[in-house]
């Protein structure tokens, strides 16, 4: 699988533009604030129908027009697919599979296999338990879509628990704890899904990490996972059971799998306060590539990968390792690098003999002028 092309129509700050895309290498490069990001974006936006900034529709959409769209062609296996996201300002987003609208938004995850690593990925390490759940959960609902659907309904039940927790004194006390427990029930039996697959999903991506870890490092550092949730030993059920009085006091819901976490350890302590920066970056990028491969055993199909800033805390040695590995590394069949020295990469893939294993191609982005450039 990979994108042959993407266009982009008053998408930030791109009015119109094509990139036609190689299944292989392509760079997109140029000065900073030229748009190269708002690329990516847009290619992660036709893969989930949203940005990877998490910025809402309306500011995607291109200042002083009122609508945006992306529109990618995707090649599969066997057949090809353009698929489109439709956004005008006060109307319902529209997804179309050729011409065919998509009625339900989690219908359309996990058909285009994507994942991204961007500069702001340091939030996995120092940011809150949310970053590390959103990044299993972006990840299992590529590949299980029971999974996204359980998550999308403890939601939404969790919001209802929450909202009776706030609001129990102005029903009736007999009503009110019959709804407790049919919530109780519904939460205990969605997290034991999610518990399982997340269980299994961590110890899975421990294994393929620590290969790519050492492969961009070149030497051995302990670094280990550890998956922290109150479900190891018991049924959320017995847990909210036993909360219930302190959730009372609080008004919202203090246990269940919305505050599960993954522990991060290096050389036996925590990494977020003992790494480097350019140690945080390549723990994260080879947390990325171990999940590509754990997406690429589940799917049996290339996974497209996405890199903005390839150089950002890195030295042109880790740079160099990644992307050896990237390129004998099967379970990648197109990868979209942004960055701002395109001689800098034309002297690694060089050194490299990179043509020899992919197609490369470069795109330069200066004042929204967009130009083809291939790698000689």
């Amino acid at each position: 699988m990979y994108i042959s092309k993407i266009k982009l129509t008053n998408f930030k700050n791109f009015s119109e533009q094509e990139f036609n895309l190689l299944n292989g290498f392509n760079f997109i490069v140029g000065p900073n604030g030229q748009g190269k990001s708002n690329v990516l974006d847009a290619i992660y936006n036709s893969c989930f129908a949203k940005s990877y900034l998490l910025i809402p529709d309306a500011d995607l959409v291109k200042y002083e027009t009122d609508f945006y769209r992306t529109e990618a062609m995707v090649q599969m296996q066997d057949s090809s697919k353009k698929v489109v996201v439709n956004y005008q300002k006060g109307k319902k987003k529209r997804i179309e599979y050729n011409g065919q609208s998509i009625l339900k938004y989690s219908s359309h995850i996990g058909h285009i296999v994507c994942v991204m690593i961007a500069p702001d990925e340091q939030k996995i390490v120092q940011g809150s338990s949310e970053e590390r759940r959103k990044l299993i959960d972006n990840a299992l609902s590529q590949i299980d879509a029971t999974y996204l659907e359980k998550a999308i309904q403890y939601q939404k039940v969790l919001e209802q628990r929450n909202a009776l927790l706030k609001n129990r004194e102005q029903s009736d006390a007999s009503t009110t704890n019959q709804l407790f427990d049919i919530y109780n029930k519904q939460l205990s039996e969605f997290a034991g899904y999610i518990f399982q697959k997340r269980k299994a999903f961590i110890e899975e991506i421990s294994i393929y990490f620590q290969e790519y870890y050492s492969a961009i490092v070149e030497r051995n550092e302990a670094i280990s996972f550890v998956y922290e949730t109150d479900l190891h030993s018991e049924l959320l059920y017995d847990i909210l059971q036993k909360c219930f009085e302190k959730d009372k006091i609080l008004e919202y819901t203090s246990k269940g799998i919305h505050k599960d976490d993954i522990k991060i350890v290096i050389q036996n302590n925590p990494l977020k306060k003992f790494a480097s920066q350019g140690q945080q970056k390549t723990f994260i990028i080879a947390l990325k590539l171990a999940i590509c491969k754990y997406l690429y055993q589940r799917k049996k199909d290339k996974i497209i990968l996405l890199i903005d800033d390839l150089f950002d805390k890195l030295d042109e040695i880790r740079s160099e390792e990644l992307l050896k590995l990237l390129l004998n590394k099967d379970f990648f069949t197109q990868v979209i690098f942004t960055d701002t020295n395109r001689k800098r990469i034309e002297s690694i893939l060089l050194k490299m003999q990179a043509e020899k294993y992919t197609k490369i191609k470069f795109f330069e982005i200066n004042q929204l002028s967009v130009k083809e450039v291939d790698y000689n």
